[in-house]
């Protein structure tokens, strides 16, 4: 599943997370807001901004904001959606920004994508985009529910087409895989994959600090619940210092 992002978020990828709205992004988004503190005097970049479902919302709350993506359909999205602000089609291992922003976002699970080196690199890309004392919010799965909860098979359909969804976790390579085939009466249109670094609270913790980003929050979900292993998400709240 090597470079498996490049397919993945292409045009069949709002199909298959249709449920993924811009109105149930926005409690996301807020609760995000409230805990960087964000302000009118704030600049913003969300990395992995995909379609700006979150962009949208974060907009009213910051001087200024921009989306970073690698996906050219989701950014066309993007700019429909929000045609004032600004978008970049960049890879997050090359972030081409240095000390620009007040704040950073990361929403849906949009890290870890690679192996441990290379997402060391994210890190440290996101390191070098904050201003000092800025601060960052990622949002990431808990394994521990992930490995309670992961549902294996599910068959769904979606504007007329039938997508049939397989996960597994690989505990040896560390990571939540998951792989969609996209039919249509019947005949295969496409196939689509997906693999996440399985990395626990206290790998991200040292993770982030290597690169002088220190976590200070874990939130379990955006109900701002504690982090903890019956809870769905492992949310890093934490500032550049």
């Amino acid at each position: 599943m090597k470079d498996w992002h490049i397919d993945t978020f292409g045009e069949i990828y709002p199909i298959i997370y249709a449920h993924r709205t811009v109105e149930a992004a926005e409690s996301e988004a807020l609760f995000a807001a409230e805990a960087l503190g964000l302000s009118s005097k704030d600049s913003t970049l969300d990395v992995g901004c995909g379609g700006g479902r979150h962009m949208a919302h974060l907009q009213k709350r910051v001087g200024a904001i921009v989306g970073l993506d690698y996906s050219a359909a989701l950014l066309c999205e993007a700019r429909e959606l929000m045609p004032r602000c600004d978008v970049v089609r960049a890879d997050m291992r090359a972030i081409p920004f240095v000390e620009t922003f007040d704040a950073i976002t990361n929403f849906f699970t949009s890290f870890g994508y690679f192996g441990d080196t290379e997402n060391s690199v994210v890190v440290q890309q996101l390191a070098t985009a904050l201003r000092s004392r800025g601060r960052f919010f990622v949002d990431y799965f808990h394994p521990a529910y992930a490995r309670y909860a992961l549902q294996a098979e599910s068959t769904r359909t979606v504007s007329g087409l039938n997508l049939q969804e397989q996960r597994w976790i690989d505990e040896e390579a560390r990571r939540l895989n998951k792989t969609t085939k996209v039919y249509r009466e019947n005949r295969l249109q496409g196939e689509y994959h997906e693999s996440v670094r399985l990395y626990e609270p206290e790998e991200m913790e040292q993770l982030f600090a290597a690169h002088g980003m220190i976590i200070q929050q874990f939130y379990g979900d955006y109900d701002g619940s504690p982090l903890s292993p019956a809870k769905p998400r492992m949310i890093a709240v934490g500032i550049k210092g």
